[in-house]
C-alpha cells in the first residue's frame, strides 16, 4: 500500500511537470505493468468504490471510453456485448464513447467524470494514461481499466494472461512448420504486445522440440501495422514474410487480419487469428486465440452493480477461462484441419494447457528489452 501511494504521488508529480512544460503526448500508450492492491474500505462492511449497499442499480451511471471505433472489431464488440448484457440485467444508465484515436481518450474520460458517472472504464490498453491522470485528479471517484493495469489507488484492473494462449499457438506453429520460419503481424510494439510475442516465441521453440524439429525464436519475423484497421498493410507484411520462407504467420491486428487471411488463401501458408473464432473465413486458419471479452466485461460491471468491488488487479488466463485456443480449450466453428493439426498435436497442447493451469510452466513475462 505504501508503495502504491508513493507511486501515485510520483505520477501526480509527473503529470504536474508535464502540464507546466506544456508538453503534449506522443499518442503512443505508455507501458503499465503490475497489480493494483486493494485499499481499505471507506466504511465497515462496504466495498471500496462500489455502489453503496442498498443502492438501486438502475440509478447508477456507468460509462466506457474506447481508444478506437468499435465498428466490427471483435475485441471491442465483446466489450459492447458484455456491457449491454449487464445494462439489460441491472438497468443502469450506460454510455459508450468511441474515440477516433488515443489522443481523444483523456477528453472523453473527463467528459464522463464531469457528467457525474459513478464508474468510468477505460476500455483498452491505450486508455491507461488517461485513466491514471483522471483517477489521480479525482481520488474520490471510481475507475476501472480493462485489458491493462493502472497503479492508481481508486482503479480496479481487469487484464488477461494472453501469453498463456499465445504459448499454445506458438507450440502449434512450431509443430506444423516445415520451413522452420514463422511470422506474426501485430498492431503495435509495446509491453502489452510483447506479452503475446514472448508467449508465442517461447511456445514455438518448445512445440518444435516436441515433434523432433528445431526453431530459433530469435528468427521469428515480427511486423507492426500501427493501426487496427489496415488490411492492405497487414496483407503486404504477410506476403513479404511468406516470400522470405514463413509458412505459419499469426495475425493479431484486428480488422487487419482480413488481409492476412486473404494472403493465406492465395499463397497457402497457415495462419491463426485473435479474440474470436474466424476459422470459417479461410481454410488455412488452423486455430485462433480466444478472449472471452464479453463475459469478463459483464462480470466487471455486474460486480460494481452488486457492490462486490475492490480496487485490485484481476487476471484472466487459461484457468479462469479468460483466454483459450481453438480446438484445444474450445472447438472451432469450422472442422479442425486434422491433416495439419493432428490428434497427437491436440493431445500435446491439451496436456501443456493443463501444465500451465497447474503452474508447472512459468508464464512470467519479462519486460521487453
Amino acid at each position: 500500500m505504501k508503495m502504491k501511494k508513493a507511486l501515485a504521488l510520483f505520477l501526480t508529480c509527473v503529470l504536474c511537470l508535464s502540464a507546466l512544460g506544456g508538453c503534449g503526448g506522443s499518442g503512443a500508450p505508455a507501458s503499465s505493468t503490475g497489480g493494483a492492491a486493494a485499499s481499505t474500505p471507506a466504511a465497515e462492511g462496504a466495498s471500496e468504490g462500489a455502489a453503496p449497499a442498498g443502492t438501486d442499480a438502475s440509478k447508477l451511471k456507468i460509462g466506457i471510453v474506447t481508444t478506437n471505433k468499435i465498428s466490427t472489431q471483435p475485441f471491442l464488440l465483446g466489450i459492447k456485448a458484455g456491457f449491454e448484457k449487464a445494462q439489460a440485467e441491472y438497468g443502469f444508465e450506460g454510455k459508450i464513447i468511441e474515440s477516433n484515436d488515443v489522443n481523444e481518450v483523456e477528453e472523453n474520460v473527463r467528459s464522463l467524470v464531469d457528467d457525474g458517472f459513478d464508474l468510468v472504464i477505460g476500455g483498452e490498453y491505450g486508455a491507461v494514461d488517461a485513466i491514471n491522470k483522471l483517477a489521480l485528479e479525482y481520488p474520490e471517484r471510481t475507475f476501472a481499466m480493462f485489458d491493462a493495469t493502472s497503479e492508481v489507488e481508486n482503479v480496479r484492473n481487469i487484464d488477461f494472461h494472453e501469453q498463456e494462449a499465445a504459448y499454445l499457438i506458438g507450440m502449434l506453429a512450431g509443430m506444423v512448420s516445415e520451413t522452420g520460419k514463422l511470422g506474426a503481424v501485430h498492431v503495435g510494439q509495446n509491453q502489452k504486445s510483447y506479452n503475446w510475442r514472448w508467449g508465442f516465441a517461447e511456445g514455438a521453440e518448445y512445440g518444435a522440440s516436441k515433434v523432433g524439429k528445431t526453431i530459433d525464436k530469435s528468427t521469428i519475423q515480427w511486423a507492426f501495422v500501427g493501426s487496427y484497421n489496415d488490411p492492405a498493410k497487414a496483407k503486404d507484411f504477410a506476403l513479404n514474410m511468406f516470400n522470405s520462407g514463413c509458412d505459419f504467420i499469426n495475425g493479431a491486428c484486428a480488422l487487419g487480419e482480413t488481409g492476412i487471411i486473404e494472403a493465406s488463401t492465395e499463397k497457402g501458408f497457415y495462419t491463426s487469428t485473435q479474440d474470436v473464432d474466424k476459422t470459417e473465413q479461410g481454410e488455412n486458419i488452423i486455430t485462433g486465440q480466444i478472449k472471452n471479452t464479453d463475459e469478463v466485461f459483464y462480470q466487471l460491471v455486474a460486480d460494481y452493480c452488486q457492490g462486490n468491488w475492490s480496487n485490485e488487479t484481476i487476471y484472466y488466463g487459461l484457468k479462469e477461462k479468460g483466454v483459450g485456443m481453438l480446438y484445444v480449450t474450445k472447438e472451432g466453428a469450422a472442422p479442425r484441419r486434422a491433416d495439419v493439426f493432428t490428434d497427437e498435436m491436440v493431445n500435446i497442447l491439451k496436456q501443456t494447457a493443463q501444465e500451465i493451469i497447474d503452474g508447472k510452466i512459468d508464464m512470467t513475462v519479462p519486460l521487453e528489452k
